[in-house]
């Protein structure tokens, strides 16, 4: 079936089985609509912007949507889920307005960036999704269900300051590289790092009680933390869990979950915030680092303050910042102070 001119699908649903092709790249207007669709079949955008979704149904396309490299582009809407189990290869944007996008193959988004304006992001089990992602309202959710777990390689975006994130779903969702400064609600299942620093420095995270941050092994920075699930470090690495964006941050903490450390390596933390409070029964044992001395936590008694004449050198620091010196608390070696400084608590 080719469109060409100002054709359009208008509300129109379309199955195209394998082997046939809706080619919508002869229109001149720039924009398609129709009402849904679904198939193994092959659809062709050119150069257009296909909006699908507007019947409300809930479809898959198994097949292809391809835009032979002219920067097609995919627009969905409707309260229905949009499950894309392709490998395609479109090149524009896809716009996710309403509903539920599924991704069940790493290749559904071909290399479109994402606009998220507040709806659904479902991962498939074992999707790894390499596509930048682009916050551009607020209500933006990702999720994972039970039994799945996924991973969000590509980075994370905003359009403006402060867009939130929640993640819903029972399952695993891996993490490398979010950017954003609005609020990450982890209100279900796991939220896991992938690799160094790729949990946003700039984002109040909240563990909801039952959810899971799990620093897997590397270090993370975050701005605050609120709360009652659980922190652990079920990586292969011990890992530092530094709370406060290196002393950026401007918003008090206040916990009531259970930081802890993973099966077999330790979760240290650092402070660097205005004030942190901890309510929960915490079993960390990789010791604390506070980075302000008006920093203290409920959760931990106020030690004696600290003493220059029990304090050694830090040794470098981190990115070339000149050597510190630690302020050594009496009568309690977990404590450490590093002039301001955030950084891994040297052995005692």
């Amino acid at each position: 079936m080719l469109f060409a001119d100002s054709a359009d699908g208008d509300m129109a649903r379309f199955i195209t089985n394998a082997g046939g092709t809706v080619d919508f790249s002869g229109v001149t207007s720039g924009a398609v609509n129709t009402g849904s669709i679904e198939g193994a079949g092959t659809y062709s955008l050119g150069s257009n912007s296909l909006t699908v979704g507007g019947n409300d149904l809930s479809t898959t396309v198994s097949g292809l949507i391809e835009d032979g490299g002219l920067g097609g582009s995919l627009f969905k809407t409707g309260t229905g889920t949009l499950t894309l189990s392709g490998a395609n290869t479109y090149s524009g944007f896809t716009t996710v307005a309403d509903g539920t996008l599924s991704l069940a193959n790493s290749a559904a988004l071909g290399t479109s960036t994402v606009i998220n304006t507040g709806s659904v992001i479902d991962y498939a089990h074992g999707v790894d999704i390499a596509n930048t992602i682009v916050f551009g309202s607020v209500g933006t959710q990702f999720q994972v269900l039970t039994g799945a777990t996924a991973t969000q390689s590509g980075p994370i975006l905003e359009d403006a300051p402060g867009r939130p994130l929640e993640k819903i779903g029972d399952g695993v969702l891996i993490v490398a590289s979010f950017q954003n400064s609005g609020a990450t609600t982890i209100s279900e299942g796991t939220w896991q790092a992938g690799q160094a620093a790729a949990f946003s420095a700039n984002s109040a995270h909240t563990v909801e009680a039952g959810a899971m941050l799990d620093l897997n092994g590397f270090d993370q920075n975050i701005d605050s933390l609120f709360g009652a699930g659980t922190v652990t470090n079920n990586g292969a690495a011990d890992a530092v869990f530094a709370i406060g964006n290196f002393g950026a941050s401007v918003t008090p903490s206040v916990f009531s979950g259970v930081i802890e450390d993973g099966a077999t390596n330790n979760l240290s933390l650092t402070v660097d915030t205005p004030s942190l409070i901890l309510t929960g029964t915490n079993t960390y044992t990789g010791g604390t680092l506070i980075c302000d001395c008006a920093t203290r936590s409920s959760a931990m008694a106020a030690p004696p303050a600290p003493s220059s004449a029990t304090s050694r050198q830090c040794g470098p620091g981190r990115r070339g910042q000149r050597a510190r010196r630690w302020l050594l608390h009496p009568g309690r070696a977990d404590l450490r102070e590093c002039d301001g400084i955030c950084r891994r608590r040297p052995d005692a």
